[in-house]
């Protein structure tokens, strides 16, 4: 869905958009929904990583949060582990 300030007229949608950039749209709001902490543990619990402590797995959480800020989905899942660790 096209937000009301959009000011490409050619798009439909922020995903399609040439302006976006880094899971942003063009007035730097997240278009991609983080993965919850929760989503988080599941995925390293379901790749036989159980063996993490939980405040380990906390702790990359952040890290990953930050990365997201920074650079976007594919950044942070390259940044953080070599691999998407998206469930949504």
């Amino acid at each position: 869905m096209k937000p009301e300030y959009c000011v490409n007229g050619q798009a439909e949608s922020c995903q399609v958009c040439s302006y976006v950039n880094y899971g942003r749209d063009c007035q730097n709001n997240p278009i991609i929904k983080l993965i919850s902490f929760e989503d988080f543990t599941d995925w390293h619990t379901a790749h036989g990583l159980e063996y993490i402590a939980p405040e380990t797995l906390r702790a990359a959480y952040e890290v990953y949060i930050k990365l997201f800020n920074q650079g976007g989905k594919d950044f942070a899942d390259d940044q953080i582990c070599g691999h998407e660790v998206w469930i949504i």
